[in-house]
Order: C-alpha cells, then structure tokens, then sequence
C-alpha cells in the first residue's frame, strides 16, 4: 500500500499540474504519463482533431473588453520559462499581462481571495497533494493527501482527509481510499479503494488497479461495500454523483460513464453487481450520442444540482446535456471543454458554463441558448497562439459572477506562485452577463465551495520544491 501510495500521489500531483498549469507539449505528456493517463493539451492540441467538432457560426462576444496593463519588459529575458508556442512560425503579439488592480464594476471589484489558511496535515510541515470535493452545505470537504514520513516514522500520510474550510484543518477518514464524492444529503461520502488481498493490491494485466466503491456513512463512521469493480476518473472529477432517482454515475470497469440502479430498481438490494450497471450510452435514444460516446476513448460527466440533468464530456467531442429521467439528450454543445472540471453548473442547475481552448461560454437550460463569456482575443491570444487556455470556471455570488482560470506562454514566471517551466496561470472574475471581468489572483485555483464563499488554491514553493494548498475566504 505504501508503494502504491507514493506511485498514486506522484500520478495525482502529475495530473493536477497538467489540469490548471500544465505547459508540455501534448505529445510529450502522453508519452511521459503511465497507462496513458489524459491530459488537458493532448485533447486540445492534438493535430487538429478538434476542429471537426467546431461551431459553424461564432458566438457573440461579450460588450466589454478586458482590462489589462501593458506587457512589462524586463532588461533580459533570462526569468521566462516558457517557450514559444509549437507547430507555427507565424510571428505574434505577446499576450499583455494581467493588471490585478483593474477596477470595472463596483460589485465586480469587491471579489477578492482572502485570508489564507494552510491545509494541514497532523503533525506534517505541508501538505503536497490533495483532490478536494466539497459536502452539500459547504460545510466540509473531503481530499485525497499526503506527506512524506515524519522522521522516526515508517508510514506517510497517505488517506482521505474531511477539511474544516474555517480553519485549514484536516482529520483522516480512511487510509484505503482514493477519489471521493459526497451524497447528496451530506450524509455520506463515496470512494474508490484498491482491492487488495493479503496486503497486495490486485491489479489488471495493463497494471491498473482493480477499484472497488464504498460508502463512508457520517458521523458513525460505518463503511459499506457498493460494487466491486468500477472504474476510476484519473482526472479531478468526483467518481461518484447522485441522480434524482437516487441511482449513481460513475464510470465502469471499461471508463465509461454508467448508472448504477438504486437499490430499489434492482432485483436485490445490498451488495451491487456488474450486472447492476448500465453503460449511459446503452440508454440513451439519440443514436448520434450513442456513436460518439461509443467512438470517444473517455468521456468525463457532471450531474447538475437537484439530479435532473447530467453533462456528458467525451475526449475530444461535444458536450452533451442529458434529461436523466427519460434519458433523452436535451443539448448538444459544440465546445469541446475535455474535463469535468471545465464545467460548472449554477446554483439552481439552470445555466451551464464551460471553459475551452477557446473562451469560456455559458448555456442557458431554459432558454437552449449559448454565449461567450470571454474569449480569445479579448485577452490578446492570436488564432495560432495554441497553449493559451481556459480552465475551470466556478460560479460565485449566487450565480451573479463566475471565476474561471487562464493561462499563457507569455505571462512570466512568478516565483513562489507558479512552478518553472510551467504556464503561468492567472484567476479572472466575470459578472454573469459577460460585461465586466477583470483578474483577481495569480494562484492556482483547485476548487470552489457550492456556495461560492470558500475555494481551494494553491503555490509553488521554489525553495522547498514543494507545492501548499491554502483554502480562502471569496469576498465579498
């Protein structure tokens, strides 16, 4: 277990650079990564495969162009980190920097990332890894975390950790597990463990582990066996999501996105089988959807508050939205956003906002209409300026404002923020409508409560080499 351990925080930290600050050219990620671990670029900037997937007609652009101050020019380049961008000798303008005192809107201009409190591990100098998923109510989250042994120690501090987001602090829940979820009551948290037997974990002949879910019942503490043989995310996305129906999303031993019948469907209750999960493709009537889901090598998903609706992300395609009642498809998107963590639901489920290569949009359920938050030339990035990116839009404010992070090749390094050799990566505020944005932090964004008043970030110490986690205070 501790073999595995150290090997999985390795693989996550990987996977978490890649997700928010990753600046490797595709084909060097998919080579370098394990199995052939996914990577945001390689969905994007993988010989064009994306283009077939593009809208046919351009979204409108938001009214109001954002506030940026003039790219600094220091006296050598000897600070830049990052090189030009790949697979064009076409000259371009560099991308002008973030001016982080940009005033806009008077509303806009009051969120800001406040009083930073450090996840700490007991006993730990840091914490150097964590995939944080948030309870219900915003109260708690849950992570996977880890430290290197304390010294006369012979084991680390590997597990699944609940966060207390007023303090920072961090109390283990179980060692075996991995990638959590919560119920949709806050009453539970869902996670995949390795299976293992006699102290060895089982894996398959490509080397993966085999995954079995549990369910952590709170406060008792009382841990359930759901189903054996699941697979995992590898990705920051929660394995696990209620519907209304009560069934469970989460993804088979195939990675394919799949509802699992509650137990009140199923001929049995109590220990789940194979048998017992349903591929999401096998029921949907769209036959188009069904071919694609079929095609993609993965397909990532987000299910919308309340359990209706359910947002289905396959590499490299369109995003679909599907009624998960009659398990019709409501929407197709064309975007191709590549993870679940570059979709966010609003509060009451209506709007959809995703973040691409391309800007990041919004999608009114209501309304079936689409459009631009941001996008590429409003922060300057040329058509063939390819690693630029939009990744992980939150809503805040009750749904009035989203944040969304951007990246580039351009932006200098910032010690003690960002890793070397890596994107530097800056956080935007947009009101809703797309009107007024402006840039509010340099750090890394990992995730925000579902009440808009928490989020986790992190940085990148240069001198310890090691990366801390801080949950903060979203204000107003």
């Amino acid at each position: 277990m501790k073999m595995f351990a150290r090997s999985l925080m390795l693989l996550l930290s990987i996977l978490l650079v890649i997700a928010f600050i990753g600046a490797l050219s595709a084909e060097r990620i998919w080579d370098a990564l394990p199995d052939k671990i996914l990577s945001i670029d390689s969905i994007r900037q993988t010989d064009g495969k994306k283009a077939e997937w593009a809208a046919n007609s351009p979204l409108p652009t938001p009214s109001e162009p954002v506030l940026i101050s003039p790219l600094p020019t220091p006296a050598d380049d000897a600070n830049r980190t990052a090189a030009e961008p790949f697979g064009t000798s076409a000259p371009r303008k560099p991308v002008p920097y973030p001016d982080l005192n940009t005033k806009t809107d008077s509303v806009l201009d009051q969120i800001t990332f406040a009083n930073r409190r450090v996840l700490q591990l007991p006993g730990a100098d840091h914490t150097s890894y964590g995939l944080t998923s948030w309870s219900p109510n915003s109260t708690q989250f849950v992570g996977f975390f880890a430290t290197s042994p304390a010294p006369g120690e012979m084991e680390d501090g590997t597990g699944l950790y609940l966060g207390n987001p007023d303090t920072g602090e961090l109390s283990l829940l179980t060692k075996d597990g991995v990638w959590s979820s919560w119920s949709s009551d806050g009453q539970a948290i869902y996670y995949l463990a390795p299976r293992h037997e006699q102290g060895v974990i089982i894996s398959r002949p490509s080397g993966i582990p085999y995954y079995d879910l549990y369910r952590f019942a709170l406060p008792s503490g009382v841990k359930e066996l759901i189903i054996r043989d699941v697979g995992a995310p590898y990705v920051a996305q929660p394995p696990v999501q209620e519907t209304s129906r009560g069934d469970l999303m989460l993804f088979d031993s195939q990675q394919r996105p799949a509802v699992l019948r509650s137990s009140g469907q199923r001929e049995k209750s109590g220990l789940a089988s194979v048998s017992d999960l349903f591929p999401l493709a096998a029921l949907l009537t769209d036959r188009q959807a069904i071919d694609v889901m079929e095609v993609a090598e993965y397909s990532f998903f987000t299910v919308a508050p309340g359990g209706d609706f359910v947002a289905v992300i396959p590499l490299g395609a369109p995003l679909y939205v599907i009624d998960m009642n009659t398990y019709s498809i409501t929407a197709r998107l064309e975007e191709s956003p590549g993870y679940a963590n570059n979709v966010a639901w609003s509060p009451d489920g209506t709007r959809l906002a995703y973040a691409s290569h391309n800007g990041v949009y919004v999608y009114n359920r209501i309304t079936g209409k689409t459009f631009a938050l941001i996008q590429r030339q409003d922060i300057g990035f040329s058509d063939n300026d390819v690693r630029s990116d939009f990744v992980a839009p939150a809503w805040v404010m009750d749904g009035k404002a989203l944040l969304f992070s951007v990246k580039s090749a351009d932006w200098i390094f910032t010690p003690g923020v960002q890793r070397p050799g890596h994107l530097q990566s800056f956080v935007f505020a947009t009101t809703d409508d797309g009107v007024y944005r402006r840039p509010i932090s340099a750090l890394g964004l990992e995730s925000v409560s579902p009440n808009g008043h928490y989020a986790i970030v992190y940085d990148w110490n240069p001198e310890t080499q090691t990366e801390t986690k801080y949950v903060v205070d979203i204000l107003p």
